[in-house]
């Protein structure tokens, strides 16, 4: 299995997430409305959110401003960095992050959503600063091993200032349980991030996959809203009873990103857009 991640415009107010194979998908855009010749995405009509980074930030100051206060632990390092050394690469404002990466699959993609919120953050509050929106990002992951494997980057080509829900912590969990309840899927655990508003990443267990799986976009929807999402992103993964996950899907609004890895067992019976 790998992860990969792959750039790309975003049009419209839909993510839309690709699984290869067994792997993981992440796909973003550019930055910026000269950069892909169409208007930046939104995905809700309120783009009057201002951040909570203190005016007058640097880049640096305000990618560390955001990171303290995320509440992630899949991030080791974020900072303001130069392109990769490669042909045709945008000038500009990129962010380099080193991620925790357990295995270069799967079970990667949380601390990869992780650094997709970071980066929508930082992105608005630039813009909300007068600093040059952010041109793109890399991302690597440090293995068990120590080795250091690339896990792409990106930014997407979105709107700043979109406003989401503001609901409390224990608002968001409650409201998360019961709607799992209704679609008959177990809490493992709920936790909400915030990188700016909130953004939960639930974990359930199902007993019947297939159905699960069928049900995958219906059930997201009910859990996260759609055409406007609720949150400014969310992480989203069904494990069976052993523990074994069958599909993840996570977006990250603020930077366009979205990722969907799903497991062959049910890959055929799974109704999230993959192919």
């Amino acid at each position: 299995m790998t992860i990969s991640r792959r750039m790309r415009y975003l049009i419209g107010i839909t993510i839309v997430s690709v699984a290869v194979g067994a792997g993981v998908a992440r796909g973003t855009g550019l930055w910026g409305s000269n950069r892909s010749g169409v208007a930046p995405s939104r995905y809700t009509d309120d783009l009057g959110h201002v951040t909570a980074v203190p005016p007058g930030s640097s880049a640096q100051e305000i990618v560390d401003f955001i990171m303290k206060r995320y509440d992630g632990s899949g991030i080791v390092s974020a900072k303001v960095g130069a392109p990769p050394s490669v042909p045709g690469q945008r000038a500009g404002i990129w962010l380099n992050f080193v991620i925790r990466s357990p295995g270069a699959d799967e079970r990667s993609a949380h601390a990869g959503w992780e650094a997709d919120l970071v980066e929508g953050a930082v992105a608005d509050a630039l813009q909300e600063n007068g600093l040059n929106g952010i041109a793109g990002s890399t991302i690597e992951g440090i293995l068990p091993s120590g080795a250091i494997a690339p896990m792409g980057g990106g930014m997407g080509d979105v709107s700043p200032g979109q406003d989401f829900s503001q609901a409390s912590d224990p608002q968001i969990k409650s409201l998360l349980e019961a709607g799992l309840e209704r679609v008959h899927l177990t809490p493992v655990s709920i936790e909400v991030l915030h990188a700016d508003e909130p953004a939960p990443a639930v974990i359930a267990s199902t007993t019947d996959p297939a159905a699960a799986a069928k049900d995958a976009s219906s059930t997201i929807r009910r859990l996260f809203g759609k055409d406007p999402p609720m949150y400014e992103g969310y992480y989203f993964e069904v494990r069976d009873q052993s523990g074994h996950p069958l599909f993840i899907q996570s977006t990250a609004f603020r930077s366009g990103a979205g990722s969907l890895w799903v497991d062959p067992t049910v890959q055929k019976d799974v109704s999230l857009l993959h192919g």
